[in-house]
C-alpha cells in the first residue's frame, strides 16, 4: 500500500465476498483512507449488511449496485424502509435504457 500512497486517492474500493476478512481488512488499516466495500459476487447487500459493515468499522461506506440500478431512489427507500424492486438480470450489460433507467421510483 506504500506504493500508492503518494497518488493521494479519494478513496479505495475493494471487491471481495468477505468484506469483514482479514485480507480486506488488512488492506484497510494499510490503506488509511476512506475505505469502501462491495460484497458482489451475486449476492445483493442488503441495507441491515451495509449498515453494520459501517458501524462495525469495517468500511466508511459500501458500495451496491443491483439495488441502486433497481431502485433509482434507493436511498429514501433504504431510510423510510420501503420495499425494493427486484433487479432483471436479463437486463444486465443490455444495450438501450431498459434495466438501467426504466425502474420506477417509489409510489406510496
Amino acid at each position: 500500500m506504500d506504493s500508492i500512497a503518494p497518488l493521494n486517492l479519494a478513496y479505495l474500493s475493494i471487491l471481495h465476498h468477505e468484506p469483514t476478512g482479514e485480507l480486506v481488512q488488512d488492506l484497510r488499516a494499510r490503506f488509511g483512507g476512506t475505505f469502501l466495500v462491495n460484497t458482489g459476487f451475486g449476492v445483493i447487500t442488503t441495507r441491515e449488511e451495509a449498515a453494520n459493515l459501517v458501524s462495525e468499522g469495517h468500511a466508511d461506506a459500501v458500495v451496491v449496485g443491483r439495488p441502486a440500478i433497481a431502485n433509482p431512489d434507493l436511498a429514501r427507500r433504504w431510510k423510510e424502509s420501503l420495499p425494493l424492486n427486484e433487479p432483471d438480470a436479463a437486463t444486465f450489460y443490455a444495450e438501450g435504457a431498459t434495466g438501467y433507467t426504466d425502474y420506477p421510483l417509489y409510489q406510496g
